[in-house]
């Protein structure tokens, strides 16, 4: 079986991000998920693993965009101390637009990152979320 790389499928998610992100937002505001009988929509094994996954529903979730976001920042350090740069680039550009996205609709992902207690709000991969005095 090809093994896919995080190299191979970030510019597919990248492309989701810019062309989808706003609906996909709104889905995550909504916590929509119509494969509640399903596993399709639990996610992955490192996601459902990770603090915020064992927070998050099923389907989208502000927990799950959360954890994204998380996993970007991720990858833009990964990439960089590989000298991937157009990985990295791609990488904080998928950042960008989730943060801009929810700063512009005042989304409910603002609230439950406020809410989530200092074990996330402190993290210094969602400083991008604190509010700007």
């Amino acid at each position: 079986m090809h093994i896919l790389t995080i190299a191979s499928l970030l510019p597919s998610a990248y492309a989701w991000i810019r062309e989808a992100g706003h609906n996909i937002l709104l889905l995550s505001d909504l916590s929509w998920n119509d494969c509640s009988n399903s596993s399709i929509g639990r996610g992955g094994f490192p996601f459902v693993q990770s603090e915020l996954g064992q927070r998050a529903p099923s389907g989208f979730s502000p927990w799950r965009w959360l954890y994204w976001l998380k996993r970007l920042y991720q990858i833009v350090d990964e990439a960089s101390k590989a000298d991937e740069k157009l990985l990295a680039e791609q990488a904080a550009k998928a950042i960008d637009i989730m943060s801009s996205h929810v700063k512009e609709r005042n989304s409910q992902i603002l609230r439950v990152f406020e809410a989530a207690g200092d074990a996330v709000t402190q993290d210094k991969d969602f400083m991008v979320l604190k509010k700007e005095w």
